[in-house]
């Protein structure tokens, strides 16, 4: 029996009775999915105009990108809109098979000229268009890309640099310091888990990126973090920005506000986010600006022969997130820092670059 009725009149049905088609041929890459996630959220009202298509028995025709990122959204068993879906309904399995394969084609090519003069090109990078190499660097004046560190291209894949937008996000704070999602906050690490900049940032099996490195291996995202977007990660520690007692408090609220936003920007395309308590005690107030009360997860470095600064961050992060043993990770500073989790519940990571270093030396 149909899951749909032919008449119908129910205003919202639920995502569960929609069906993914196992034989869909279309793919999309991480940081295009994620892309298609942020798309939806700020014009859900697109799904009127573009429903998903299905046969009688619920399973997706068309659409099954669209489905997966509604899910992304509001959840799997959520209700949505019955207008966002419609009903092929008498067609044959040839018919069906027909359709799946024509939906996902692209018949025509974009007119570039008219794109470059009439649409703005970080929305159109935002909006998942896929540019060519030579109009992304500038309407191939022959120039090639510059390498970076590691030797991956500055341009990013298929031109994605322009894919960043300027944006504001709601605050909580007079500082006007983002506002971190607390449904998108850190909870078991993910492995593997690596420093930036200490391999490849092209290699996309890192589930979890960090910053415990020095700051001019990061420096760059705060203009274009592109990179970091299409890394493919599922998580992320905010940028450990070096914020010491001698760094002049303006400044230090100009870095705090950087690594929010990048934390923030990433939440907007479904990266989880674990807040960076490595300040020292003088900005450790403002370090929480726009942590939400109740957040639970915490990164931290250890350092060797310093396990009192461990104290204070395990002091900050119970405070926040209400809890005696918070979600709270302790990177790196040896045998002492590992004993002070194992005594408080935490979580230890070994710093291997270190470690390497030590086994060398």
């Amino acid at each position: 029996m149909p899951i749909f009725a032919a008449n119908s009149n129910e205003s919202v049905m639920k995502l569960s009775d929609i069906k993914p088609n196992p034989d869909n041929p279309r793919v999309l890459r991480d940081v295009k999915f994620k892309k298609l996630v942020m798309s939806l959220r700020e014009f859900p009202d697109m799904m009127e105009k573009r429903p998903i298509v299905v046969d009688e028995g619920g399973v997706i025709l068309g659409g099954n990108m669209r489905y997966r990122a509604l899910q992304e959204i509001y959840g799997k068993k959520a209700d949505i809109p019955d207008g966002w879906v419609t009903v092929a309904k008498g067609w044959t399995d040839e018919q069906k098979r027909e359709f799946v394969v024509k939906d996902n084609s692209s018949f025509g090519e974009w007119d570039w000229d008219a794109l470059a003069n009439g649409w703005d090109a970080q929305q159109l990078a935002d909006w998942g268009l896929d540019f060519p190499e030579d109009w992304a660097n500038g309407g191939g004046d022959g120039k090639e890309a510059d390498e970076g560190e590691d030797g991956e291209d500055k341009g990013g894949e298929g031109g994605e640099q322009a894919a960043v937008l300027d944006v504001l996000f709601p605050s909580d704070n007079d500082y006007e310091v983002p506002a971190l999602l607390p449904n998108l906050q850190g909870g078991r690490v993910e492995l593997p888990i690596t420093p930036w900049g200490a391999n490849s940032r092209l290699t996309k099996d890192v589930a979890t990126y960090h910053f415990y490195v020095d700051d001019y291996r990061f420096e760059a995202l705060f203009k274009d973090p592109v990179r970091l977007m299409g890394s493919g990660c599922n998580a992320i520690v905010e940028p450990n920005c070096s914020l010491h007692d001698q760094t002049p408090i303006a400044f230090g609220l100009q870095l705090i506000y950087k690594k929010r936003w990048i934390a923030r920007y990433m939440q907007e395309i479904g990266v989880r986010v674990y807040v960076d308590l490595n300040v020292s005690r003088k900005f450790a107030d403002w370090n929480l600006l726009g942590v939400p009360e109740g957040w639970d997860a915490f990164f931290t470095r250890g350092l060797a022969d310093m396990a009192g600064l461990l104290e204070n961050d395990l002091a900050v992060a119970r405070k926040v997130s209400g809890k005696d043993t918070p979600n709270l990770v302790v990177y790196g500073g040896g045998r002492k820092a590992e004993e002070f989790c194992q005594r408080n519940g935490l979580l230890y990571v070994t710093d291997f670059i270190n470690a390497k270093k030590q086994q060398i030396e």
